[in-house]
């Protein structure tokens, strides 16, 4: 059986704007959004365009959920870089140690704004495993990106980092 990706994208899209609009008529913030369907959105990556992926990332990172991480970090390697700073950043709230080693893989990556989201998610993640990788972006040559490492590495703490910010 093959899965229309096309049609999976456009039912949930027209799900989340019908459930927008009840929730506006209603009045209920709360009710704004229909719980995303993790195999829905799960195959909506798997799609040919790039925007499906990335509508697909930002999908999974609603979530929030192991089985939403796992899906969501093998995209931190995807051929666009809009679905990579996506996953990047999605994985700040539904990422665990698990995806540390591709999160610290993506601070290397040739799109700035993929090492930029990779860095703020290893900051917002607290975990001190990132804090070597981190202070390797303290000598970049963008200033912009040795501020965001900076941040980082204050959030992660630990001894790492304070010797990293130390130096």
């Amino acid at each position: 059986m093959t899965v229309n990706k096309e049609k999976v994208r456009m039912g949930a899209m027209t799900a989340t704007l019908i459930a927008l609009a009840a929730a506006l008529l209603c009045g209920s913030p709360a009710a704004a959004a229909p719980a995303p369907d993790l195999g829905a959105a799960a195959a909506l990556t798997r799609s040919s365009s790039p925007a499906a992926r990335r509508d697909g990332v930002r999908e999974l990172g609603r979530i929030r959920s192991a089985a939403a991480a796992a899906a969501i970090a093998p995209l931190l390697s995807d051929g666009d870089w809009r679905v990579r700073q996506a996953a990047a950043e999605e994985l700040s709230t539904a990422g665990g140690p698990a995806e540390l080693p591709a999160l610290i893989g993506a601070l290397k990556d040739p799109a700035a704004s993929v090492r930029f989201a990779a860095a703020r998610t290893l900051g917002a993640l607290r975990r001190p495993e990132a804090a070597e990788a981190l202070a390797g972006l303290l000598d970049d040559k963008d200033p912009a990106l040795r501020r965001t490492a900076t941040r980082a590495l204050g959030r992660v703490g630990g001894a790492d980092a304070r010797a990293a910010l130390m130096r």
